[in-house]
């Protein structure tokens, strides 16, 4: 996808690849998956946003449903989950060389 993205815009824009948020009761299985998607950003030089990380700083999958991080299938974002990821890009966007200025593709 990266590759695609930079050959298809002519390297005028780029690929900000995040790490997967984890379900109610995916709580711990998505690791190998996050593992490779840092991967592939490291690999192919492109950003990386960690919102697997994010949503474990809340210590437990229980009190990530209360900050409802979940709709009500405790699997897609809930407020609490759209606000931290909202957060966790722009605080990414904002350590990033801000001289570059490309537009990203989120995958």
């Amino acid at each position: 996808a990266v590759n695609c993205v930079r050959r298809e815009t002519k390297g005028h824009a780029d690929v900000l690849v995040m790490k997967t948020c984890p379900g109610f009761a995916a709580w711990e299985t998505r690791n190998e998956l996050c593992v490779a998607a840092y991967e592939a950003a490291r690999q192919r030089k492109t950003g990386f946003v960690d919102a697997a990380t994010a949503f474990h700083k809340a210590g437990s999958c229980e009190e990530a449903l209360r900050r409802k991080y979940w709709a009500w299938d405790e699997l897609h974002l809930g407020p609490g989950g759209h606000e931290l990821i909202a957060e966790t890009v722009t605080a990414w966007s904002t350590k990033r060389d801000t001289r570059v200025r490309i537009p990203m593709v989120l995958v």
